[in-house]
């Protein structure tokens, strides 16, 4: 009885939708323009159409460039007026916050971090600050935060899309490894959904065997088969160069 109760008690938050509601909604939707979230680079955005609500993972091998990748697909979705926010659980947000400024003035990041700006570097930084300082985005030093919690700091700023760096040191207090990235992935997932937030978390692939990389695959996603389960989309980050 207690179960059933408990039962009745969650299902009354779930709102259920009828084949003619849905109907309707259709009719509508194909009277309306759709409104996609671009990420600003156009071969992508030609090939993938992303929305409120969306769970994506950016997965690659460390150092691939996962972090400046995001930050770039951040600054391009905030000049379509989207509110972002970005949960770093490993860097600092300064440090985040230079490599930001660095990207969207297209400046030499080694002068920014060695504070050796040429005075051309600085003048292109005076001339566009008015537009950079209208960008709607916030960084968060999300060390030791849970799922929970970033659900509640990004619903409380209205975020529009979050960025979470990275899915594998999200706090939870499973004790085993895989359980951990399971609920983790479970959890984005479903702040995703729940909010109507774009959640684009970050995630390690296993290391390439052998001395010669190779095109990452989705069974490289590292230590839960729940993350291919539960993303809309899938990046996978590879630089055939190397």
């Amino acid at each position: 009885t207690e179960r059933l109760v408990k039962a009745s008690q969650s299902s009354r938050k779930v709102k259920a939708f009828s084949n003619e509601d849905m109907y309707m909604q259709f009719l509508i939707d194909m009277d309306t323009k759709p409104e996609y979230i671009g990420t600003g680079f156009s071969i992508l955005d030609r090939m993938t159409f992303i929305e409120q609500g969306d769970f994506i993972i950016v997965a690659g091998r460390p150092s691939t460039g996962k972090t400046a990748f995001t930050l770039q697909m951040m600054l391009n979705m905030a000049k379509q007026g989207k509110k972002c926010a970005y949960f770093s659980l490993e860097t600092g947000s300064q440090k985040l916050y230079q490599r930001a400024v660095a990207c969207y003035h297209r400046i030499n990041y080694d002068h920014v971090k060695m504070r050796r700006l040429t005075h051309e570097e600085q003048n292109i930084i005076n001339k566009s600050a008015d537009a950079f300082l209208s960008l709607p985005f916030h960084f968060f030093n999300a060390a030791g935060m849970t799922a929970e919690q970033i659900e509640y700091e990004a619903v409380q700023m209205g975020a529009d899309v979050i960025f979470v760096d990275y899915l594998g040191i999200v706090m939870d207090k499973s004790q085993g490894r895989y359980e951990k990235i399971t609920n983790n992935s479970i959890n984005l997932h479903t702040l995703a959904q729940r909010n109507g937030i774009t959640v684009v978390a970050l995630s390690q692939l296993r290391r390439s065997q052998g001395t010669k990389l190779s095109k990452p695959r989705m069974d490289d996603l590292r230590e839960s088969g729940q993350i291919e389960a539960d993303a809309d989309l899938i990046l996978m980050l590879f630089n055939e160069a190397k």
